[in-house]
């Protein structure tokens, strides 16, 4: 269905009043984030959203659940200069193939995945990043599968805190394509392959 985005001054109200009642820190969450305000009659941004949001007196954390690497810009980055704004970010990746993200329509490639998330590291002290990612799309090869593993722990050494793997919808494997072991297959390659580079991580099944 449509997205629902709710008005500024709605959610700093809400905001606002969370702290009066006593709490400290305040995690963002939303389909898709970085998207914010972009169809609203009076264009608006999830930065600026944020912004007013660090503004407010008594807030002492705030944390963002999930955005798009191709939503990462230098005035995102920037708002992480404030202190208050924490140092984590969920990717929504889902794969780092470029074939498989096309298929999927995503509006970002590998190149753009390795630019976002290693400016992040550089500029942003302590910078944690967990990901998300599909697994068994439609059409994906051996090849196409093997990339993701390679490209977040053997060539980029990004170094995730938390991986989430997810198994693709069965409605759409029966309509598509079947993989009933890729599941087991890859969290068995990503955790083999993370301990001799950087540590196994947090790898969470639904």
């Amino acid at each position: 269905g449509d997205v629902y985005k709710r008005q500024k001054e709605n959610i700093l109200k809400e905001i606002e009043k969370l702290v009066e009642d006593g709490f400290k820190e305040v995690i963002l969450i939303g389909i898709d984030l970085s998207a914010y305000g972009e169809d609203f009659e009076e264009k608006d941004s999830f930065e600026s959203l944020l912004e007013d949001i660090l503004k407010i007196k008594d807030l002492k954390r705030v944390r963002i659940g999930s955005v798009y690497p191709d939503k990462i810009t230098d005035k995102f980055i920037d708002l992480f200069k404030n202190k208050n704004l924490m140092p984590h970010l969920h990717i929504s990746l889902q794969s780092c193939d470029d074939t498989v993200l096309k298929n999927m329509r995503r509006n970002y490639g590998s190149a753009l995945i390795r630019e976002s998330l290693l400016k992040l590291k550089s500029k942003v002290k302590n910078m944690e990043f967990t990901a998300d990612v599909i697994v068994g799309f439609p059409k994906e090869d051996e090849t196409m599968f093997q990339n993701t593993p390679f490209f977040l722990f053997l060539s980029n050494k990004i170094h995730l805190s938390s991986l989430y793997l997810k198994k693709l919808a069965p409605s759409l494997q029966n309509r598509r394509r079947t993989v009933p072991t890729v599941i087991v297959y890859i969290t068995d390659h990503i955790s083999h392959s993370s301990k001799s580079i950087i540590g196994p991580p947090n790898i969470l099944l639904p």
